[in-house]
């Protein structure tokens, strides 16, 4: 188990890349008036032994697209790629993409495809705005935004490489002018400027875990090709693009841990030593909305070991220590962190109020689990296997901080309120709750749910078909999710022994668990 939590906010390989994004593009910080150097100088990107390979196997493009005045015109943005990647860990793409103010507005955010958002690593994708005209310092800095996102290992093995384009997104754009003007619409070179950045340039940067270190390869694209909004005659005839998923809300200031009140949930377990595959549900909520979310797990590892994990972000991750190589180990094995890092740029990850199902995780019991009677899983502050890395519960809340250079999501929040889940490790396979159906160490409604689906719906078998039997009658019938529904609803009292809580059955049967 994990000393005493530290204070501290993510640090992760990712959001590393991330921040290499936004402050150390490749061609440096060039100075305003400076001619930006060819996009095929090498730099090194740190982190461990990097390289530049220059062009690469994958492109970039954006479709043309052509509407009246006023109309809202949608233009697909592709990635292709026939790169191999057996050992990538993951994908780092930041993509500029500028328009002419003279010909188009941009409408929102980009409609990310459903493909697109079941591949993203752990970072997710962000757009990050470039304000248009000369809101910074010094000269105009073009008109567009950067799109930055992380591809995982595992979703860029399932789609490349490919000669099947990927869909990333729809740009929606307002027409403007008068019919016959033409307006480039490009993936960017040294024109878009971010933090003082001028030099900017299309590029990939893959991981490659090798033990002990990690290697970066980044590359620029084979080729690059943008595309032109077209104003036509006419009246328009589409003005109102798609409806924009629900952004959080930005708030004016930080808030307090009240005002916040974070709360994570995780359901409790019952199981016998060796059981395999016990699942442990993860809910969080918040009194604010959010767009972001870590939460690190800690568990005893001498009794649990998490053999699978299920998060239920769209773009989202589970990091478990107990699985080896790269950086998902975390610290002595016995952890996990549950992290969705911007969801999908900055939209809402969770509604105030609302409860998250944010994950599943399946646990096997060791036969250790013998000598305890129980054990507990908590959420606290953990750190990497190297020390370098600190994983703390945190909620990313949108601020309206008034700098442009900041990432649109900042905030760290600690947890007001966590309720653990606790595993009630049952040595001796006699010992039950009576009416615990589905064996989770309680008796309530998904009780008699359980039994029904299990006799007439084919569901699963209950683990322990002594506890399934509610009256004690030495049978598993209809008789007994009514039983239990009788107890909880209507006023009957207590179902046989042992009843409230685990015990040995009095009446031995024919029925075992």
């Amino acid at each position: 188990m994990l000393t005493a939590p530290r204070r501290n906010r993510l640090a992760h390989v990712s959001i590393a890349c991330l921040c290499l994004v936004l402050g150390l593009m490749p061609g440096g910080a060039t100075a305003r008036g400076e001619d930006c150097p060819p996009a095929t100088t090498p730099i090194g990107v740190g982190g461990g032994p990097d390289e530049r390979v220059d062009p690469a196997p994958f492109s970039l493009s954006i479709e043309s697209g052509s509407g009246a005045v006023g109309d809202a015109v949608g233009v697909n943005l592709v990635m292709e790629s026939r790169m191999a990647a057996e050992d990538t860990a993951g994908f780092m793409v930041m993509l500029p993409v500028c328009h002419d103010p003279q010909v188009a507005d941009m409408l929102g955010t980009p409609h990310y495809t459903d493909e697109f958002l079941a591949l993203l690593g752990p970072a997710g994708v962000q757009q990050i705005k470039v304000i248009e005209g000369s809101s910074l310092p010094g000269n105009p800095i073009g008109y567009g935004f950067f799109l930055i996102f992380e591809l995982s290992g595992e979703g860029y093995r399932s789609r490349f490489p490919s000669d099947d384009p990927l869909i990333l997104a729809t740009l929606y754009y307002r027409l403007k002018g008068k019919p016959g003007d033409a307006g480039a619409l490009s993936i960017c070179t040294g024109v878009l400027e971010r933090a003082q950045v001028r030099c900017t340039y299309p590029f990939l940067i893959e991981s490659i875990f090798l033990n002990p270190t990690t290697k970066i390869v980044e590359y620029l694209p084979e080729s690059v090709a943008g595309g032109t909004l077209t104003v036509l005659e006419g009246p328009a005839t589409h003005p109102d693009p798609p409806p924009q998923p629900p952004e959080a809300i930005v708030y004016p200031g930080p808030l307090t841990q009240e005002e916040v009140n974070f709360q994570v949930r995780i359901g409790g377990a019952q199981a016998t030593p060796g059981a395999r595959d016990v699942p442990v549900e993860v809910y969080l909520s918040a009194a604010v909305e959010y767009s972001a979310v870590q939460v690190p797990v800690d568990f005893d590892g001498r009794y649990l070991r998490l053999a699978r994990a299920e998060d239920h972000f769209t773009a989202g991750v589970v990091l478990f220590g107990n699985r080896s190589g790269g950086y998902s180990e975390v610290t002595d094995g016995s952890d996990a962190v549950i992290y969705s890092g911007w969801g999908a740029k900055d939209l809402r990850l969770g509604a105030a109020g609302e409860e998250i199902h944010a994950a599943t995780l399946y646990f096997d019991v060791l036969d250790a689990a013998q000598e305890i009677e129980a054990t507990t899983i908590e959420v606290r502050t953990l750190a990497s296997a190297s020390g370098g890395v600190k994983y703390q519960p945190w909620l990313g809340i949108r601020y309206a901080s008034g700098e442009p250079e900041d990432p649109t999501v900042r905030a760290q929040i600690e947890p007001f309120r966590i309720t653990d889940g606790h595993f009630n490790i049952l040595g001796d396979v006699s010992y039950f709750t009576r009416g615990d159906t589905n064996w989770d160490g309680e008796v309530n409604i998904a009780d008699p749910v359980a039994a029904l689906d299990y006799l007439f719906l084919g569901g699963r078998r209950p683990v322990c078909l002594d506890a399934a039997d509610a009256n004690d009658d030495g049978s598993f019938d209809i008789s007994d999710p009514i039983a239990t529904l009788m107890s909880l609803f209507d006023g009957r009292g207590a179902l046989p022994a042992p009843s409230g809580k685990p015990g040995v059955d009095p009446t031995p049967d024919g029925l075992g668990c």
